[in-house]
């Protein structure tokens, strides 16, 4: 695995800045990528630079492999139920790396760990918006009234070119095409966020992409 053992010799030699999203992940922490050895982390890799579709066996024997990759931003699915993002994020100081995992259970659920990348340090845990923060503010009165969703899923997604977090309500997503209860028409679909070193933090001018881990 030629390409592999280039990028890992390189994740360990290189400063955190200028490193990839594809660097950070070969180099990341058992902590971070639970499902993955160092070793499958890198033929992933290698089978995705070769153009193959192969997929490498994770630690529950699910099938895994990178599905899309750029500088500052790496996919991988995980298993038949699960996605893992890599995100290298714009940062004054130390580089920090996000990590997105997305679960699909009724429907897809995602949280996110930040770490810093010298030293691998993971840092707090950040509170995620939850079902109030998506109630449009001039329709709170009518929201008091109507049955909000319990429990309350949301799918992200990082855009790299906006630098920003897509967070996406899918508490709905379970329901029938065409099906659209009262509270949906209250709520914000998505949300958009950046990371400031410590928590996130909303961004009201954002353009709208339609996001994987909202599908």
């Amino acid at each position: 695995m030629k390409i592999a053992a280039l990028i890992a010799a390189l994740a360990l030699s290189l400063p955190a800045m200028g490193r990839t999203a594809a660097e950070f992940f070969a180099a990341a922490p058992a902590e971070a990528v639970p499902m993955l050895t160092t070793n499958a982390r890198l033929d992933m890799l290698d089978y995705f630079h070769s153009g193959v579709e192969t997929a490498t066996s994770n630690m529950l024997n699910g099938k895994a492999r990178v599905v899309a990759e750029n500088p500052a931003k790496l996919t991988a699915v995980m298993s038949g139920l699960s996605e893992l993002q890599v995100a290298v994020l714009p940062n004054r100081g130390d580089t920090i790396v996000a990590f997105i995992d997305t679960v699909a259970t009724r429907v897809k659920d995602s949280g996110v760990s930040f770490y810093r990348a010298a030293d691998w340090k993971r840092l707090p845990d950040v509170a995620l918006p939850a079902s109030a923060d998506f109630i449009q503010p001039a329709k709170r009165s009518e929201a008091a009234l109507a049955e909000m969703p319990s429990p309350f899923f949301i799918g992200i997604d990082y855009d790299p070119e906006q630098e920003l977090f897509m967070i996406y309500n899918n508490s709905f997503d379970n329901l029938p095409a065409g099906e659209r209860p009262e509270a949906a028409k209250l709520m914000d679909s998505v949300q958009a966020y950046r990371y400031d070193g410590r928590k996130l933090v909303r961004v009201k001018e954002f353009k709208e992409k339609i996001a994987a881990a909202q599908q």
